[in-house]
């Protein structure tokens, strides 16, 4: 099949409202796109590599009559002929990442995280013969530190920042029935893909462990071909809320070759990551490539809840196809050619009200997306009152086979029937009935890539260990860190607890 790449728009990082721009309002995103504007460029030539700041006249010429009129942050430092702190550095710091076929991660406290932590003077030039000297020579002006726990990995940020950060990379098969990637080549795709990822931590000092984990499908439709979800998980989640998910991108690469000198191309990717469910082997839009079904939360609650929703990403560029709620059920019109009618349980964007509601739907081209079939006009109330509570009491299956004569020409994806995933709820009333840990199954994608809080996290990794053909391809902990755990630990205890952490989080001294 012919492979190509589609360009994508930077919309948002939330996939249910990315999945329906239509691919011509889309930009690339096999790339890293940064953050706002950056004062700074780099650039390499036959002496190596070079990232240069902004000039006296350059910051004249750009801020203009602000300057004049003493209106911005500027006006004090250029006087001292200086670029003040707080000047994102990140998307140079990428681009020699990537010139190095390295992964970069910035860390920092809140807002000071991607930015400089010292004013810089004007017109200064930081070279290096490789991409890693040049960031270190520029790290050292801007107040920042660059750590290496090891080769293609780059920890930057303030000094107290990385010392006090912890890195986990695990990697894990969606088919646990194909043949696992080997690690070298698993950190090939990591170095390839757009995957820089920052972290605020939990105040001054407090320990970070920024956790990314790769889930992959060889996609038998395509020789050579994967579908890759890279998720991060942001520690602690959102102050108040538990079982927070993992964020991230979803992308399909070609893979040519094994281990680390394999050739990795990135075919498209888009914001937004879900699990994805192998048993759907269906090509809705008729355009020759197979579409991939993410189921995006965790199933916990079959209740409505803000971005619990599954999708369908196009498998030839990524645009996403239909969204619909996690709860409900989705029935594929069987047929070999050609774009298939769906109905769909709960779709995307009818509210609470319309979650038990059965939607048929057909492919518009001209939107590149699935649209509803539009309701006939009711003659009399009754009848609309009537219409509504048949929807509400049939299922996508039946809907279908309805239109389109028999329950042989449907094809049902029932993801309801999986086990749920307890609540906090559960697990107490089962500790005091019991006395005893609520012990549940979970999928290797609950164990790698959703955020479970740090000591969940690291008993996940540390006691429990990731069942294979699950791995893990990176695990960094500085001293720092484990200090900074212990301390952390110690404040969160009752009074009177005595804290025992993991050998491998105990630190080596704690002065």
């Amino acid at each position: 099949m012919k492979k190509t790449a589609a360009g994508f728009v930077w919309l948002t990082l939330i996939a249910v409202f990315a999945l329906a721009a239509p691919p011509e309002t889309q930009t690339d995103f096999c790339r890293y796109y940064g953050p706002g504007f950056h004062w700074f460029t780099a650039k390499s030539d036959a002496n190596g590599f070079t990232l240069t700041g902004p000039t006296v006249p350059t910051l004249s010429n750009t801020l203009g009559r602000a300057l004049e009129l003493g209106r911005n942050r500027y006006t004090d430092a250029l006087a001292k002929g200086q670029l003040p702190d707080k000047e994102g550095y990140f998307e140079v710091a990428t681009w020699l990442a990537e010139q190095a076929h390295a992964v970069v991660v910035a860390v920092g406290s809140g807002p000071q995280v991607g930015v400089t932590a010292s004013p810089i003077p004007l017109g200064n030039t930081w070279r290096g013969a490789t991409p890693l000297a040049c960031l270190r020579a520029f790290a050292e002006d801007a107040g920042l530190e660059v750590a290496v726990p090891e080769e293609g990995l780059w920890v930057i940020g303030p000094k107290k920042d990385v010392e006090t950060t912890a890195m986990v990379v695990t990697a894990y098969p969606f088919d646990q029935d194909q043949v696992p990637l080997l690690d070298g080549t698993l950190r090939a795709v990591l170095r390839r893909l757009p995957v820089r990822n920052w972290q605020s931590s939990m105040g001054n000092e407090g320990p970070v462990v920024v956790s990314l984990a790769l889930g992959y499908y060889r996609i038998p439709e395509e020789e050579g071909s994967y579908i890759f979800v890279v998720t991060n998980s942001f520690p602690g989640g959102i102050p108040g809320v538990t079982g927070t998910g993992p964020g991230g991108m979803t992308f399909k690469v070609t893979i040519e070759g094994s281990g680390q000198d394999a050739v990795v191309n990135c075919v498209w990717g888009i914001p937004g990551v879900g699990e994805l469910l192998p048993a759907f082997a269906e090509d809705l839009d008729g355009d020759g490539y197979r579409d991939f079904l993410f189921l995006e939360d965790g199933r916990h609650a079959l209740k409505p809840v803000v971005g619990e929703y599954n999708f369908v990403l196009s498998g030839k560029d990524g645009r996403g196809l239909v969204s619909y709620h996690h709860s409900g059920k989705l029935a594929v019109e069987k047929k070999a050619d050609g774009a298939k009618e769906i109905a769909v349980q709960g779709l995307y964007g009818t509210g609470i009200d319309g979650l038990d509601k059965t939607v048929i739907l057909s492919y518009d081209p001209e939107k590149a997306k699935y649209v509803p079939e539009p309701e006939p006009p009711a003659t009399q109330s009754g009848d609309a009152e009537a219409g509504e509570d048949r929807r509400a009491r049939t299922s996508p299956a039946e809907a279908l086979a309805a239109r389109l004569g028999g329950a042989d020409h449907v094809v049902s994806y029932d993801v309801t029937t999986r086990e749920a995933i307890p609540s906090s709820w559960d697990f107490i009333d089962h500790y005091k009935k019991t006395g005893t840990t609520l012990r549940v199954q979970r999928s290797l994608w609950h164990l790698c890539a959703w955020n479970q809080g740090q000591g969940g996290f690291w008993e996940s990794l540390l006691e429990g260990g990731i069942p294979s053909p699950a791995e893990v391809l990176i695990k960094y902990i500085p001293e720092g860190y484990k200090r900074a755990y212990l301390k952390y630990s110690k404040e969160m205890a009752p009074p009177g607890y005595t804290v025992t952490l993991p050998r491998e989080l105990q630190p080596s001294s704690t002065e």
